[in-house]
């Protein structure tokens, strides 16, 4: 099996690739977050209070396919034939109107788990839940209304998925409709009797209101609304969150009087990036404690592998988990689709493209004297990596462009170090000369490492 290489997904990103592969974040470092890894249940959800064949069944999700023992999530949602209807979904491909080409599907594109419904379940669970995962989805939005409404509604019980052989149960809610609060209490309830039955629940945390739409674009794709939909999602106890990628923020101030938000929001802790609009989704799931995964979307063509390789490229730095990608996967043949998810799970196979970076603000730390207005102490105490800006300059602070990723070296979670050089910087800073974004200087940081390391 071919796998894309670190210059190939380059290519797909285009003139983008740059500034997505080489970003560093604002507002929120990654050593904050929860990241994931192949001890993400160990070290995560071992001390919570799922039950332990909840966390056996986590274990199984996470150790299948070709992502198994990464801590990534490549799943396949195939609800779209209740959510969009079966004709807009199939109809591209009419082979998949056959919910068992679907499964072969998700196992060939090496998928962790295939996301579906009741009749898909007990149409094929007995000849593959031995061979790949099952989530069920619960309820849906029917679409035959007239006029449409926005409303999810049960299409079977939690004891029906496990006695179909689920190991997790996926459910949405339609966060800011008029129906929003009984969903949450409906799924509530649901999520409760999957844990008990030991399977893992998974929140589609949507936003659905026509008021969000405005002639300013769509909030309900913006950071903030979705970050505290997922916040919603995760008190709740759901163990994996999916949400759509923002695409702006600023919702709550787009509305008057509607909810309640904090200026740091949008000054400090987030900006127009997508990777840290991204990143405030993960940070609003108890800092990645409960796994992040984006949408794919739905397909537009020849440009679908181009953007499923954003999408999870922008996941992936930000600190999330995975992508759970449908409509352009099977909404062209088999070879096509399978090639399509294999292009999306070697992004996070990709070793070379990590979580982003904290970017040191400029006015937040003086060169030589630490960080003003920063406890050092409680930095290392809290084990934030101490990975410096390579574009740091010591007299100036002025900014260089980025060195190349590949010459990236990758710090230890367990001593701060310096990004810039293959060594860690010296203790002592008297005459000791390092290499910091590729230029080579007497005391540039080694003073303000020494500060950090002897702390």
């Amino acid at each position: 099996m071919a796998v894309t290489s670190g210059s190939q997904i380059e290519q797909l990103l285009g003139d983008e690739a740059e500034a997505l592969l080489t970003y560093e974040a604002h507002g929120i470092d990654k050593g904050q977050l929860h990241l994931p890894g192949p001890d993400f249940i160990d070290r995560v959800w071992m001390d919570s209070d799922r039950p332990v064949p909840v966390l056996r069944n986590l274990g199984q999700l996470f150790a299948t396919g070709r992502l198994g023992g990464s801590g990534y999530l490549s799943i396949l949602p195939v609800d779209q034939g209740i959510e969009h209807s079966a004709a807009a979904s199939f109809a591209k491909n009419p082979a998949y109107f056959d919910p068992r080409n679907l499964v072969e599907l998700a196992i060939e594109g090496g998928c962790n788990a295939i996301a579906t419904t009741f009749g898909v379940l007990g149409m094929e669970a007995r000849r593959y839940a031995h061979r790949i995962p099952f989530i069920v989805k619960l309820n849906h939005n029917q679409l035959m209304t007239y006029p449409n409404e926005f409303d999810q509604i049960m299409f079977g019980s939690v004891r029906q998925a496990y006695e179909l052989g689920a190991i997790g149960v996926g459910a949405t809610v339609y966060f800011g409709s008029e129906q929003s609060s009984r969903q949450i209490i409906e799924v509530s309830e649901a999520f409760e009797e999957a844990h008990a039955l030991g399977m893992f629940t998974v929140l589609w945390c949507y936003l659905r209101n026509s008021a969000f739409k405005t002639e300013n674009g769509d909030y309900a794709v913006s950071a903030d609304l979705t970050g505290q939909a997922n916040h919603l999602g995760v008190t709740i106890q759901a163990d994996i969150i999916k949400q759509k990628q923002p695409e702006r923020n600023g919702g709550f101030l787009a509305f008057k009087g509607y909810g309640k938000t904090d200026p740091l929001v949008y000054d400090k802790l987030t900006t127009d990036n997508p990777i840290d609009m991204t990143r405030w989704q993960v940070v609003n799931t108890y800092m990645g404690r409960v796994p992040l995964i984006n949408s794919g979307g739905e397909s537009a063509g020849d440009s679908d592998l181009a953007q499923a390789v954003r999408t999870a490229v922008i996941n992936k730095r930000a600190g999330g988990a995975g992508l759970i990608v449908g409509r352009k996967a099977f909404q062209r043949p088999l070879a096509d689709g399978v090639a399509l998810l294999n292009t999306v799970q070697d992004v996070y196979l990709d070793e070379s493209i990590t979580p982003a970076l904290w970017l040191i603000p400029r006015d937040s730390w003086m060169l030589g004297a630490g960080w003003g207005g920063l406890d050092v102490g409680s930095v290392r105490r809290a084990g934030w990596m101490m990975s410096w800006p390579r574009t740091i300059v010591a007299s100036s602070v002025s900014q260089t462009s980025p060195a190349p990723r590949s010459s990236w070296n990758q710090p230890s979670q367990a001593e701060p170090t310096c990004m810039a050089a293959p060594m860690a910087p010296p203790r002592s800073p008297s005459s000791a000369t390092t290499t910091c974004g590729g230029l080579s200087s007497t005391n540039r940081c080694g003073s303000i490492c020494s500060r950090i390391l002897a702390t």
